[in-house]
This record gives C-alpha cells, sequence and structure tokens, in this order.
C-alpha cells in the first residue's frame, strides 16, 4: 500500500480563507457580534483541516481517495484509460491547481486529484495498468 498526500496550491487555500473571513470584518468592526465570529471561525477552521487531509491510497489494483478519514470512494486502477495534467478549476478532493484528470472506461467525468509527487503517482498506476494512457 503507498499513500500520496495533495499538495497544497497556498495561493487556493488564502483565496478560500479570504473569501470566508473577509465578510466577517464588518460584523467584527461593527457590533463584535461573537455568534457570527465564531460561526466563521469554526467554518476556516474546518477548510483548513479539509485542505490538509485529502489523501490518494494505492493498494493492489485500488486507488481510494480520502478526504478527512472520513469520506473514502475507491476506484479500480485496471479501468483507467488517460492520466493528463489538468489546471481546471472544477470542485474536487484536491488542493492544488495542479491537478490530474483521471479518465475511466465506464465514466463520463474525470476524477481531479492533486497528489504532491504527480509523477511517481502516475507510474505507479502505470506499473499496475500499462495501457494507461498519459501527457506526463
Amino acid at each position: 500500500m503507498k499513500v500520496y498526500k495533495s499538495k497544497i496550491d497556498s495561493g487556493l487555500v488564502i483565496l478560500v480563507l479570504s473569501l470566508t473571513l473577509l465578510p466577517i470584518v464588518p460584523v467584527f468592526l461593527a457590533d463584535k457580534d461573537i455568534i457570527v465570529i465564531g460561526l466563521v471561525m469554526s467554518v476556516a477552521i474546518f477548510e483548513i483541516i479539509t485542505f490538509t487531509g485529502f489523501k490518494y491510497i494505492i493498494d493492489g489494483t485500488k486507488l481510494t481517495v480520502s478526504m478527512l478519514y472520513v469520506m473514502k470512494e475507491t476506484y479500480d486502477i485496471c479501468d483507467i484509460v488517460e492520466v493528463k495534467s489538468t489546471n481546471t478549476i472544477l470542485a474536487s478532493p484536491a488542493a492544488s491547481m495542479d491537478r490530474l484528470a483521471i479518465s475511466f472506461k465506464d465514466r463520463r467525468s474525470p476524477l481531479i486529484i492533486s497528489p504532491k509527487d504527480k509523477r511517481a503517482f502516475v507510474q505507479e498506476l502505470i506499473s499496475i495498468n500499462p495501457n494507461i494512457r498519459t501527457n506526463l
């Protein structure tokens, strides 16, 4: 079993946290509503935990995408037909804009992920399924 952590793009983290925290500045300056500030800070903490909680596990012929040790989805590596680089902004289990799009035989939309070591990750997938096409 091999575990790959997600690459974390600091710019993306700053953008998401800014969009969460900037709207509470007027609340803090005006009346310091502690409940609103507490709720927004809780959301910001959850976002940080989410960004650090993505991992991709290759175990035998299975690829498992895990988020926060709670949500897991497993894919068959033998069903992968293509892996290519992408910078799509689609929502995905990826904490970086330096992403991979993984296309499967019987699935319309690709799986978008961002392993820290993309080359090693793709090489391991190819060692399991040599029929995978790639642009890396």
